[in-house]
């Protein structure tokens, strides 16, 4: 990648090439310059195209400023684009040129260096040199080792790297690059108010964040005012890493008086700055408050009072300052719990990807911390070349990181690092945790109130990491690691848990009056076997701890008006939650708002289990009282169903007389017929009965 661009008339080639062997004298040797037959454009590519590309690609663009540099239409183009991609602007005078000729844009903006005569040319490279260093565009522009640290290992190992190893983190330049140009064109108007780094777990997002980007933002204090990293942890708000430690303020806290304790901060940057006479503050805008928030993941975790209080103070404070930027690391596999946190959802956010490093960059990462000045080690051309032929998978980074410090740790005597000494000293890849662990563990066996056996000592490692290390956050997810107290973990145990910090496979720290251990990084979760191991046997109880640990706070906070709806376990899931009361290693102690919570689910169920039970009460006895109506029913019916016969046999009796005695009054008067007919007709009339004797005769006597 080049990291420094050239921007120049072609009428100004003699300047350009001056001043690119300058740059590579002072230690910037990556130096785009078009007209370079080595680095420059080759014959038959497209040198608008290839311009804008090396535009894009690099980190910072000089810009060597001449009344011929003023005339040309492309050369302020090119400045314009750069400007409009974020790039760090160096403007180099090397020709008198009336500042009413140049774009408003530089002139406003940016800090002139003035090289246009032999008596200012020496003035003019100390300023640019300044410049470029303060920008960080290389980790050569960092000291090593820190001023106030002389003997910091070259080598970290899974521990994160600080802003004060910027000097020692190689391989991601371009990201590096990329990242700083968005967060330079957040601050100069874009409308997304955080920038989301993403990346899975390995992929060195914390080292990135602090090492990379706020060991350069903290540099350029006329725009970028950064505060110290917050890291979650337990305790977001009160935390030696909390919110409080970032703001550096006591006493109640909410969005207004934040935002007013940054402008103060502000205020008096801009004051230092003027009265150290640097030149065009004057006008300029004040700086961008950053706020860093690494392991953003932590701010989510259910159940965590002081990290739901800092979500809402942050979104209060965005609010009532617009010149507040959040970054913030999250692992890719938990960026859609930010997104579906309701709170943030207003906040437009920039996600940035980090991606998994290329083969190419390990041989930096190895080999570039032995080129510094004074580092004392050097590492065999063997040893590097198989490093990187074995470390290209999943966690190849912290595992390369580890196996790095390890071999540092037990075989540098010499200054010298070889292939033999990882090969067949270490055993290869993973071997460096799989000896960590095997040192850990026989330190142990040696130590007065551990049992000796392996089987005594790896039944204490489970029952202090599974479950107080580790968390699960659904069945399917990959472990995590948890942030546990160490009054929490099992007190027999922390002997060992001492032996596995000092080969640094767990970190121990300090939060409030209270110590804190957590596993160094998930690689070790993983590539420790037997551990992996005990994570899979309980797998499934430690999601059901996280869901019933969400579910708990979810219950906790809810109003009095909808806790009750908040009460979601029931039947066999409340019954399989119950179990985890008898995990004596969970640490619960009475009154933990989770066993409120399952008392809570219990009594409403029993209540609905009573409920249920009298209601099944009420239906038998109504479907008693409603067999008793439909008996009556059919009893009436069937009376009433007699009665309407015995009235129809009535009524047709009645009507067979009268016709009976018709037909006899009609004989008498000598017609036959006529008799006859109403005869039949009697007869008819007895319905289902038998005929009349009445009807019979009358019959008969017509017939």
């Amino acid at each position: 990648m080049s990291l420094i661009f050239i921007s120049h008339s072609s009428y100004d080639n003699a300047a350009a090439e001056a001043m690119r062997d300058w740059l590579v004298t002072q230690g910037w040797g990556e130096v785009f310059l078009d007209l370079d037959p080595s680095a420059g454009l080759a014959p038959g590519q497209h040198w608008r195209e290839e311009l804008r590309k090396a535009g894009e690609r690099c980190s910072a663009v000089v810009v060597l400023i001449s009344p011929k540099w003023a005339a040309s239409h492309w050369c302020v183009t090119e400045f314009l684009f750069a400007q409009q991609l974020g790039k760090e602007i160096f403007p180099v005078l090397i020709d008198a040129c009336p500042f009413g000729d140049l774009p408003i844009e530089l002139t406003a903006t940016y800090q002139c260096a003035d090289i246009s005569t032999p008596a200012k040319r020496d003035e003019g490279h100390e300023r640019l040199r300044i410049g470029l260093q303060r920008a960080g565009l290389h980790p050569g522009s960092f000291p090593w080792p820190p001023r106030d640290e002389p003997n910091r290992p070259l080598f970290r190992g899974l521990r994160v790297l600080e802003e004060a190893d910027a000097a020692i983190f190689f391989g991601r330049d371009t990201q590096i690059t990329k990242a700083l140009d968005s967060i330079r064109r957040l601050r100069d108007g874009a409308p997304e108010r955080m920038l989301v780094i993403l990346g899975a777990s390995g992929a060195g997002k914390s080292s990135f964040l602090r090492a990379g980007l706020l060991a350069r933002l903290q540099r350029d204090s006329e725009r970028f005012l950064v505060l110290p990293s917050l890291r979650p942890g337990r305790a977001a708000l009160t935390g030696p890493t909390g919110l409080r430690r970032a703001l550096g303020l006591k006493g109640p806290l909410d969005g207004p008086t934040i935002a007013a304790h940054l402008t103060a901060l502000r205020a008096s940057i801009v004051e230092h700055l003027r009265q150290h006479t640097v030149q065009g503050t004057e006008g300029a805008a004040p700086p961008t408050v950053l706020l860093p928030i690494d392991q953003a993941e932590e701010l989510f975790v259910a159940g965590d009072e002081e990290a739901t209080a800092v979500v809402g103070l942050i979104v209060e404070t965005l609010a009532a300052d617009p010149n507040l930027l959040l970054l913030l690391t999250i692992r890719s596999d938990s960026f859609g719990i930010l997104q579906g946190d309701a709170r943030l959802s207003a906040i437009p956010r920039l996600p940035f990807d980090l991606p998994r490093l290329p083969a190419a960059a390990f041989k930096e990462i190895i080999e570039g911390p032995t080129r510094l000045p004074g580092a004392g080690i050097s590492i065999d051309a063997e040893l590097s070349e198989q490093l990187i032929a074995d470390f290209d998978g999943a966690d190849a980074l912290p595992l390369l990181a580890f196996t790095l410090e390890r071999l540092v740790k037990d075989h540098s005597e010499d200054g010298q690092l070889k292939k033999h000494e990882y090969v067949d000293g270490m055993k290869g890849v993973g071997g460096a945790i799989r000896k960590a662990v095997e040192d850990a563990f026989a330190k142990a066996a040696e130590m007065p109130g551990l049992p000796q056996a392996r089987a005594a000592l790896d039944a204490l490692a489970k029952r202090s990491f599974v479950p107080g290390l580790v968390r699960i956050d659904d069945a399917a997810a990959a472990p995590k690691r948890r942030l546990a107290l160490r009054s929490q973990l099992p007190q027999e145990a922390l002997p060992l848990i001492d032996c596995l910090a000092d080969q640094r496979l767990l970190v121990t720290d300090t939060t409030g009056s209270e110590r804190t251990v957590e596993v160094s990084h998930e690689a070790v979760l993983r590539h420790w076997h037997e551990l992996a191991r005990w994570i899979a046997e309980r797998r499934d109880d430690l999601s059901l701890l996280e869901r019933v640990t969400a579910a708990a706070a979810e219950w906790r906070d809810a109003q009095d008006a909808s806790r009750a709806d908040t009460l979601v376990h029931r039947g066999e899931r409340l019954r399989a939650a119950e179990q985890l009361r008898l995990w004596a290693d969970l640490g619960w102690k009475e009154g933990d708002y989770r066993i409120a919570y399952l008392d809570a689910c219990r009594e409403a169920e029993t209540r609905a289990d009573a409920a249920e039970a009298e209601q099944r009460r009420r239906q038998r006895r109504l479907l008693r009282w409603i067999g008793g109506l439909v008996a009556a029913a059919a009893a009436v019916t069937a009376l009433g169903a007699a009665l309407v016969v015995t009235g129809q046999r009535n009524l047709g009796r009645g009507h067979s007389l009268t016709l009976a005695r018709t037909a006899e009054r009609v004989l008498a008067e000598g017609d036959f017929v006529g008799a006859l007919r109403l005869s039949i007709l009697a007869a008819r009339e007895n319905g289902l009965m038998p005929a009349s004797p009445e009807a019979r005769a009358a019959l008969s006597s017509a017939a």
